[in-house]
């Protein structure tokens, strides 16, 4: 199976899928809604509500509601689907209509990074977590949320998660691949987990470095 840029012969061709094909919507999935839910409760819950966090791919807002409720005050979201967007900033924080492989950001602009079900619909992962590195303070930290292990062997699922091997989350080794990829770019764990509150999950918990 192809991975990222050989599945599509143009960009234009990958954003085309990625908005028209590959949207969900979690707010509509109770099974989704709750577990973006239960996570921010049990990661964030001890954290400064002052802090600057982004939420990369924010979707529908399901996550950006959460950190308000939470009483959370800098927060922003950026989304690549307008109609997402739109969605989004009924949280009341400020969403911007972007693409996560070009965000409109100054360097060292925030303390958190959230990515929730984001890097594997990247056409270019590296490029996204680079982003990211750059736009941590430094040891800000970074949560990823990654579908593990990841069976991209059908055409559908190999387009929607484009960046699912290059993030070599169908290698089954308890995810040592898939974390030297972020050590690789700038990154220390802080912590590595696995769940199934929405589906066979690992969760990162990374450190700018």
């Amino acid at each position: 199976m192809k991975s990222g840029p050989e599945i599509f012969a143009r960009y234009s061709d990958y954003l085309l899928y990625q908005t028209k094909y590959a949207c969900s919507f979690e707010g509509k999935i109770p099974q989704y809604k709750e577990g973006q839910e239960e996570y921010i409760k049990k990661e964030f819950s001890d954290f400064d509500r002052k802090l600057a966090i982004l939420d990369c791919a924010c979707g529908d807002g399901t996550g950006l509601k959460c950190f308000k409720t939470l009483g959370f005050e800098n927060v922003v979201g950026a989304e690549l689907c307008e109609e997402k967007v739109k969605l989004a900033k009924k949280s009341r924080f400020k969403v911007f209509a972007a693409d996560m492989h070009d965000l409109p950001f100054h360097p060292s602009s925030f303390d958190i990074i959230y990515s929730s079900h984001t890097l594997e619909h990247a056409l270019d992962p590296n490029k996204v977590v680079q982003n990211f590195h750059d736009l941590l303070r430094l040891f800000g930290l970074l949560f990823v949320i990654l579908p593990y292990p990841d069976d991209v062997s059908d055409e559908h699922r190999s387009k929607t998660h484009c960046g699912s091997k290059q993030l070599y989350l169908d290698v089954r080794d308890q995810g040592l691949t898939t974390v030297d990829f972020f050590l690789e770019r700038g990154f220390a764990l802080n912590s590595k987990q696995f769940n199934s509150l929405r589906e066979p999950e690992i969760w990162l918990k990374l450190e700018r470095i």
